[in-house]
């Protein structure tokens, strides 16, 4: 079910709307590449790359992220190109054969915008498809073009361990902490002055956001920018719950909730609650909790846990509370709890997830979430003080929320 608002009063502008209202002349009639999905939609609901084109914006060839242009694709499946029928272009992937534009691609066009809703966590892949094909640009000599939209989940709080050299992938290509707190406008300029200042890059800004919205203040319609993240609330947990991938404990796909419910057949649900209500995490209580999964983890299997039941979003700390379940998870059943293993070799996909290999360690050796927390508090801050000169929104307001 799609989350839309349309109708409701409009309180921030994004940069697609601000580049049509400027009658798009920053384009001209220059070949355009642009890199979207369903997630990118007019305040009345449009398709963004609809709107381009009827507002006469020559898009030459789109770009399709994880998920598809339809945004609607599982996790980790490959993407197809193919053809755009109602426009006559061709949708190159950027996750199949190749994760960022080819120079063969970048030929077809002369500057590439970007126009993708973010969820505000490293390791969500559309944060990497921007700064992968930010690269490929820089290389080519092809300008770069960044239509703002707003972090979901608020522009104050920044959490988590940060992304460490050796730790790359798909799931983490931006040098910062899991949730960090900027719009993807703001991570490119970040990126852009740290890793490519020969990029000629421009951000179309957002209009009357401010860094305390969550997106359901802001008045803009949503469309499910994945197929598990259709809702505020799966949005409000993600950047912790997410880590769950990288164990054997379900984190809920497959079920009607993704995300906010954690479990698997050998938890004891009442033993797990009782433990993370003595941990005093803030803004949030469990509840016990039994669901059987469709697909992924457990699929058709009784699992037993909890659920997460968000009472002030504002306090909420989701990695903070996401390391307390596995470690919950580990002390109640550690002959059952596991990391998940590589089945070729390389990184685990944990470690990936959380951009180090600190976080697992710490857990492995019986480190409780609060103590493990401390340690990412100077990391935190560094990024704080690198991402300060780079904010294009109330810097003022960029203070040390968690």
């Amino acid at each position: 079910m799609h989350w839309l608002q349309i109708g409701r009063q409009q309180l921030v502008k994004t940069g697609l709307e601000s580049l049509i209202a400027n009658g798009c002349g920053i384009l001209g009639d220059a070949r355009v590449g642009l890199i979207t999905n369903r997630s990118s939609i007019t305040k009345d609901g449009i398709p963004g790359y609809l709107a381009l084109f009827a507002h006469g914006v020559n898009i030459k060839a789109l770009f399709a992220p994880e998920h598809g242009l339809s945004a609607s694709l599982p996790a980790g499946e490959p993407v197809g190109i193919h053809k755009d029928e109602t426009i006559g272009a061709v949708v190159f992937s950027l996750y199949g054969d190749t994760f960022e534009p080819s120079s063969e691609m970048l030929d077809e066009v002369d500057v590439v915008v970007f126009d993708m809703q973010d969820v505000g966590a490293r390791f969500y892949t559309y944060i990497t498809t921007m700064l992968y094909s930010m690269y490929a640009c820089a290389r080519a000599g092809k300008p770069f073009i960044v239509l703002d939209r707003p972090n979901p989940i608020g522009g104050l709080a920044v959490e988590g361990t940060i992304l460490e050299s050796g730790f790359e992938s798909m799931v983490g290509e931006l040098r910062s902490p899991i949730r960090f707190g900027l719009t993807i406008g703001e991570a490119a300029v970040l990126a852009g002055a740290e890793n490519m200042p020969d990029l000629d890059l421009r951000v179309e800004k957002l209009e009357g956001w401010k860094r305390a919205m969550w997106f359901d203040e802001t008045g803009l319609p949503w469309v499910p920018t994945s197929p598990n993240l259709s809702n505020i609330d799966a949005l409000t947990v993600y950047p912790g719950m997410c880590l769950l991938e990288g164990t054997n404990l379900s984190e809920g796909r497959g079920t009607d909730s993704p995300f906010l419910a954690a479990g698997a057949p050998w938890i004891n649900a009442s033993e797990m609650v009782s433990s993370l209500s003595c941990e005093g995490l803030p803004g949030v209580v469990f509840e016990p909790v039994e669901f059987v999964p469709t697909r992924s983890k457990y699929a058709g299997e009784r699992c037993s846990g909890v659920r997460l039941v968000v009472t002030d979003r504002n306090e909420f700390r989701p990695v903070l509370t996401a390391v307390a379940i596995i470690a919950a998870a580990r002390d109640q059943n550690l002959e059952h709890f596991e990391f998940i293993m590589p089945k070729a070799g390389g990184r685990l996909h944990f470690d990936l997830l959380a951009g180090t290999d600190r976080l697992r360690n710490a857990l492995e050796s019986g480190a409780g979430a609060w103590e493990i927390a401390s340690e990412w508090d100077s990391d935190v801050s560094e990024f704080r003080r690198r991402a300060m000169p780079h904010l294009l929104y109330e810097p003022e307001t960029w203070q040390n929320k968690f």
